[in-house]
């Protein structure tokens, strides 16, 4: 339940930032798997250390939610501030 969660938030916060960030919306597919992948990793690393459910666990647990979130935008940060760097090149 919890890496549906998971996946559920990234993809929300990967549609954000592609709708909010692109101006030709060319990079809608890469934000949204950007979005998937932080958040189950941030689940899955940062989860612990907030104390939350495991994510094999059928329960419903806010930290882990809190850690999707912290780790989509961790990481949609990261790609978008190397795509970034690469556009300057």
């Amino acid at each position: 339940m919890t890496i549906i969660l998971c996946i559920a938030t990234g993809i929300i916060l990967g549609g954000l930032c592609a709708f909010s960030m692109s101006e030709d919306r060319s990079d809608v597919i890469l934000n949204l798997m950007t979005g998937i992948s932080g958040a189950v990793l941030g689940g899955w690393m940062l989860g612990p250390m907030l104390d939350a459910a495991p994510s094999t666990m059928n329960a419903f647990d806010e930290s882990n939610i809190y850690a999707a979130i912290g780790g989509a935008i961790v990481l949609l940060v990261i790609v978008h501030v190397l795509q970034a760097q690469d556009r300057v090149e």
